[in-house]
């Protein structure tokens, strides 16, 4: 359970992740230290489905070089591999329905991948994935409508609506951009 959520901004991407780890089945959770927003290569990817999903990913997956348009890259040569890395680690069988929801921020653009593989881009500036994605969305409509909010307080609003809303969403929130990846902003509770 889970909320990631991105917004585009001056041809750069924001993206949010919360914190918590969740066990449904169990209904218990804790809040992680490990952010949910990773950077590989030059992509900043946000996951949710399982926290062995985003960490195979960013312990394990070789982004394969790129020759053609980020949007045929994205859903051909990358989601081939991160299929074939997945069931190499043990996560799924590769197979269609088996991976988890990532939200992918390249070349100023937003990628959602769903659970299926499939690479879908939207036409609107923000997009979301995991439990908090509905409630998410609908605030980054009206934050983005109705107001002069930064993109980062526009995503800690969103995630701050979600979390009053949903269980499974919670701070600390964790957002990086796509102009300085590198960089891990936390904002508490």
């Amino acid at each position: 359970m889970t909320l990631i959520a991105a917004v585009q901004h001056q041809g750069e991407v924001w993206m949010l992740g919360d914190s918590i780890g969740a066990g449904t089945e169990s209904g218990t959770y804790s809040l992680q230290r490990e952010p949910k927003v990773i950077v590989l290569g030059d992509l900043l990817v946000g996951y949710s489905t399982s926290f062995r999903f985003g960490q195979i990913l960013q312990h394990s997956l070789k982004l394969p070089p790129r020759k053609v348009p980020i949007e045929v890259w994205l859903r051909s040569t990358f989601i081939d591999k991160v299929r074939k890395t997945l069931e190499a680690h043990g996560f799924g069988d590769g197979k269609n329905g088996s991976g988890g929801f990532l939200l992918i921020a390249a070349e100023g653009r937003i990628f959602t991948v769903q659970e299926d593989f499939a690479v879908l881009e939207s036409t609107l500036p923000y997009a979301a994935v995991g439990s908090g994605v509905y409630h998410a969305c609908g605030a980054l409509a009206a934050l983005r409508a109705h107001g002069q909010l930064t993109p980062q307080e526009q995503l800690v609003a969103a995630g701050q609506a979600t979390a009053q809303h949903m269980m499974w969403v919670a701070p600390p929130w964790h957002l990086r951009r796509s102009s300085d990846p590198g960089t891990l902003i936390t904002v508490p509770a």
